[in-house]
């Protein structure tokens, strides 16, 4: 019986040995190259063997990685190193390593505002954008709009509009990234006619006249003796003749 149970033993150690022994003849991971924008960030990172005990053999300075399971976890922190960072993570299983290029921008990758078209009314007010960008922004002058980033935070004030419809932009940028807010300044006065309640005449282009002929869409009319021409202008159509 002692014998049986020892035989069974030596079976068991030598199966660990050889497993624990085995090579591994690939080591491969699902990204090729792990990217990182100028904010940083987490990536995992899938490994997959023949065999497992995945290790970590090194890592830049500025990235945090480790090995749990079959993941490569790496953590980065924001670039102010104004300078692009390229380095290799090098993991190994069973004696087969494995170099993984790791970058890191040093310049906005993108530059969003949402929404994109901001509406006043009349009275002005105040409108609340949110910025999305991995960088350091800029906004651009805009007229006689106060225009303020608080971190992610875009706020625009536009002051009452007494005069007809306005409209304006406000550039955002990030190094050679742009983003523009479309505005539209409601205006007291009917951006038409201008406020006069009228416009020039389609049909006789504002002359009162079809050559010898007087308009009568504009107010031509003959009296039975003679032609009189029109005024060569109608009511708006906007705001219907109230200039606002």
């Amino acid at each position: 019986m002692k014998t049986k149970l020892f035989l069974c033993f030596a079976i068991v150690v030598m199966a660990i040995a050889h497993t624990s022994c085995k090579k591994a003849t690939y080591l491969k991971a699902d990204k090729q190259t792990i990217n990182f924008s100028r904010a940083g960030g987490s990536q995992s990172v899938v490994l997959s063997s023949d065999v497992e005990g995945f290790k970590l053999e090194s890592a830049p300075e500025w990235a945090e990685a480790a090995v749990e399971g079959n993941n490569l976890n790496v953590t980065v922190k924001e670039n102010d190193a104004k300078a692009l960072r390229t380095s290799t993570i090098v993991v190994s299983v069973s004696g087969m390593q494995l170099e993984i290029p790791i970058r890191q921008s040093y310049k906005a990758t993108y530059l969003r505002v949402n929404p994109s078209t901001v509406t006043f009314s009349k009275n002005g007010g105040e409108e609340t954008l949110q910025v999305e960008c991995d960088g350091d922004v800029n906004v651009g002058a805009a007229e006689d709009l106060t225009v303020t980033l608080e971190g992610n935070i875009l706020k625009i004030q536009a002051p009452a509009n007494s005069g007809s419809e306005k409209k304006a932009t406000v550039s955002l940028f990030a190094d050679a990234q742009k983003a523009v807010v479309a505005i539209i300044r409601e205006g007291s006065v009917c951006s038409t006619c201008g406020g006069s309640g009228k416009i020039w005449c389609r049909e006789c282009g504002g002359d009162g006249w079809y050559g010898d002929m007087p308009c009568y869409n504009c107010g031509g009319w003959d009296d039975g003796w003679e032609y009189h021409g029109g005024s060569g202008k109608v009511t708006c159509p906007t705001c219907h003749g109230t200039g606002h």
